[in-house]
């Protein structure tokens, strides 16, 4: 090459890399001034995904609500199915704010069922957020119907504002013996639904078991806190109503969530009978997971196929080839799902195996049931202990006997497979107890060794119930030799079932009309007509109970035990006379509890009843009018009953003005009910107090309790209006793109407007949220209104048309500074 042509291309190639880095330095000076100058933000999506952001507030107080977990939930809605799944979550950060992004494919959680973008885009969805402490919201368009969010075409992005609660007005429904209690209106048809079919429940299980619940009544709670995967639950009551939890979602009303929720509530209500109370009125609990659950899942799917649904008879469950029966310790013991099958097919096969002939199932766990109850408080090792107690697993094991009349203590070890060492410590324990009870009820308590006795007698119990079983058969043996009892063991089963019938005489006798036919007579459950006691009954030996009803109430109850030889017992009802005197023309109704058992129409004078003791209440109603009285019939009563005056009402008006005295149109609510005011509304209310709240543009800005008392009132609700101007302030070059302005007042949503640079509201005195979305950018501000107020939103989002020109500038530029560098070369 020659030198002439090396310099040329040597000055080319130095022009060349200095034009480089002169284009370089000058895109790097562009870039900081641009970033600078306009602050840009980019929050690009990504191809194929969707986001879903915004903030968690406290309601009321408008404060942040941080690490709160926003889920979101895909939801299926037609007119075949109403069903959602979660497949997603956040945590909101230090300022409430949270950003669910939804890639490809989701899986739902705690499932292997997945969902790919589409399907979700075609979906309608909500968001539920959940916080310690607060009731979970339903980030629903409308948080008082159930509706949802929808993805539009082509959208990918949506901010949603959620506030959290920490307590609302409960409000109750009530059917039979089952109060519901809920939030929203649009909560009411699940919560009827649900009320019906555990009232319903209720009363067939009471039927199918022979035995009551210990409280007739039933709170249903809908679980609005915690997120919690567990579908629903029970607590028993006894001294307060039982508590049915079910987990709240819109969907419950949906036909197939009914029919799954229903085999739930059978499971959990089943669990409501299995504790009764002891002499000291403590719980006593049969043994286990292995019989609680066993006989929960066998009978909700008994019932549920006997209502025509999804479930199974006791014959198929206990026939059913893919499941195994429990084996050892951790099949009988261990909390995990795979047994809960095995065990209710361990429940049904001794219920179809062991129930007499002729009788099926029900009449098995019927007669299992009543001995249960009357075992707890006559032959239970914790009878006569102030302490709340499970049975052992041979106890249950023992009354499953007894209901059998066969001892199924081998059966269970060598053909269940229940831990036969266990088995055995718990029976040879028990067995050594049963015998000294026997000895010590034959001692006196003046006996010189009955104090040492039944010292021993005790700890040996406290032994027992605390599991020790082979120290507690040493106490119990102890005792026994100091008693002189034998050492030959008296077998409690053939004691019961085996020994032939014992005759005895029951005079059953009411103290003024001498006759039953009033009452309904129920001998160990069964009914028995009046004249048959007339002659004596043969009844095997134990204890038995007689029970007397009175119009369907019970009135009396008596136990007694025959241990040998004919016997007499003697019951006796008593009964008195109530005279009413009433105003001619009235109806008089007397409840026995709040069961009417007598009604008396067109009273002319005066009225005589004969009723068994108890605790009355009478009302007495004429024209409209009416009055209760509550008497103690234990002894003979007049009573000179009439009727109250109706009560008044009061003429309650309303008057609605902003501050300068002019009439404001408002959605006033009284007692709940909803009227739509003009200015002034005027109604006719009762005497009292009632709840009052007033509504203007969408804000609460009254809420208080009057007191009315007058013929006529008048109730002013001032309101303070001021103006809110709200503008936005942009960068530098960027031109004005319209954006959308969101008014919030406690999570509710008032005013939605388009806003390119001003907008200005007249709005009622309150704390506000606005949210200004201006394409991919969104903003948040708190506003408490106490004045006319100015509020300025500073957009920093660079629009696009920007970006394009700073790119053409810097291509120009480098273009430019290449053509300098070469003119000069």
């Amino acid at each position: 090459m020659s030198l002439g042509k090396q310099k040329i291309s040597s000055r080319l190639s130095k022009i060349f890399y200095m034009g480089c880095e002169n284009i370089l330095r000058i895109m790097i000076i562009l870039f900081i001034f641009l970033a600078a100058l306009f602050n840009t933000r980019y929050a690009l999506t990504s191809s194929g995904e969707l986001v879903v952001e915004g903030y968690v507030y406290e309601h009321g107080s408008h404060l942040p609500v941080k690490n709160a977990l926003v889920i979101y939930f895909i939801v299926f809605k037609d007119a075949e199915k109403h069903v959602g799944y979660p497949i997603d979550y956040a945590y909101t950060d230090q300022n409430g704010h949270y950003k669910i992004v939804l890639n490809q494919v989701e899986q739902q959680m705690s499932s292997a069922a997945t969902y790919d973008i589409d399907t979700i885009k075609q979906s309608y969805f909500m968001l539920v957020a959940y916080k310690e402490g607060y009731l979970r919201n339903y980030s629903l368009p409308n948080p008082y119907a159930p509706t949802y969010y929808s993805w539009e075409p082509g959208e990918t992005k949506k901010v949603i504002v959620i506030s959290m609660a920490k307590n609302l007005p409960v409000k109750e429904l009530t059917i039979g013996d089952v109060t519901a209690k809920y939030y929203y209106d649009y909560m009411e048809a699940a919560a009827q639904t649900y009320a019906e079919i555990i009232n319903s429940y209720k009363n067939l299980l009471e039927n199918k078991f022979g035995i009551n619940l210990l409280n007739e009544k039933i709170i249903l709670n809908f679980i609005v806190g915690n997120y919690t995967k567990i579908a629903g639950y029970a607590n028993l009551g006894y001294t307060e109503p039982n508590q049915v939890y079910i987990n709240w979602y819109p969907w419950l009303t949906d036909p197939k969530i009914i029919e799954m929720r229903k085999l739930l509530i059978a499971h959990e209500l089943t669990h409501l009978f299995q504790s009764r109370l002891n002499k000291k009125g403590m719980l006593v609990t049969l043994s286990g997971p292995w019989f609680t659950e066993g006989m929960a899942v066998a009978v909700s799917y008994a019932v549920l196929k006997e209502e025509g649904l999804d479930g199974a008879t006791f014959l198929q469950q206990a026939q059913n080839e893919n499941v195994e029966l429990p084996q050892g310790y951790d099949g009988y013991f261990k909390y995990v799902g795979s047994n809960y099958p095995k065990w209710g097919k361990l429940f049904s096969d001794i219920v179809t195996k062991y129930k007499k002939e002729g009788e099926d199932e029900w009449g098995f766990i019927s007669r299992f049931m009543k001995l249960f109850e009357e075992y707890v408080s006559n032959g239970c090792v914790c009878e006569d202990v102030d302490k709340a107690y499970f049975l052992s697993d041979y106890e249950t094991i023992l009354l499953l006997s007894y209901a059998a009349c066969v001892n199924l203590t081998e059966p269970f070890m060598k053909e269940y497979g229940f831990p036969e060492q266990l088995l055995i410590e718990e029976k040879n324990a028990y067995l050594k107890f049963y015998a000294l009870r026997m000895k010590l009820s034959s001692l006196s308590p003046s006996d010189e060794k009955y104090a040492e006795i039944k010292g021993l007698y005790d700890q040996g119990v406290a032994l027992y119930m605390s599991h020790k079983y082979a120290e507690a058969e040493a106490k119990f043996a102890e005792a026994l030799e100091k008693a002189g009892g034998s050492d030959i063991l008296v077998d409690p089963i053939s004691l019961k079932c085996l020994v032939g019938a014992i005759q005895v005489k029951i005079k059953l006798l009411a103290t003024l009309q001498k006759v039953l036919k009033q009452y309904d007579v129920f001998l160990d459950g069964e009914e028995v007509p009046s004249e048959k006691f007339q002659e004596p009954f043969n009844l095997p030996p134990g204890s038995h109970k007689i029970e007397v009803y009175f119009k369907g109430v019970k009135i009396l109850e008596k136990a007694f035990t025959l241990t040998g030889g004919e016997k007499e017992i003697n019951i006796e009802i008593p009964e008195h006379r109530l005279r009413i005197s009433a105003p001619s023309g009235a109806t008089v109704i007397v409840y026995l509890d709040r069961t009417p058992v007598e009604k008396i129409e067109n009273v002319k004078g005066e009225v005589e009843l004969i009723l068994p003791e108890g605790e009355y209440t009478i009302t007495v109603v004429r024209g409209g009018q009416r009055k209760t009285y509550r008497i103690t019939l234990n002894k003979d009563v007049y009573l000179k009953a009439g009727v109250e005056e109706a009560k008044k009402e009061c003429r309650l008006t309303i008057r609605v003005i902003d501050q300068n005295g002019n009439p404001v149109r408002a959605e006033v609510y009284v007692d709940g009910e909803s009227y739509l005011a003009s200015g002034e509304l005027t109604l006719k209310l009762t005497p009292g107090i009632h709840s009052l709240k007033v509504s203007v543009l969408g804000v609460i800005v009254a809420e208080e309790e009057i007191r009315l008392e007058k013929e006529a009132e008048t109730k002013t609700i001032k309101i303070s209006f001021y103006t809110l101007q709200v503008s936005i302030k942009r960068p530098l070059f960027s031109t004005t793109r319209t954006c959308t302005l969101y008014i919030y007042s406690s999570g509710k949503l008032v005013q939605k407007t388009a806003i390119t640079t001003q907008y200005q509201a007249s709005l009622p005195r309150g704390t506000y949220t606005l949210m200004l979305k201006c394409g991919d950018e969104t903003q948040t501000k708190i506003l408490t209104l106490t004045s006319n107020t100015s509020l300025e939103f500073e957009v920093q989002t660079l629009d696009q048309s920007i970006l394009i020109i700073a790119g053409a500038a810097l291509a120009a530029a480098a273009i430019v500074v290449i053509l300098i560098l070469v003119k000069r070369g």
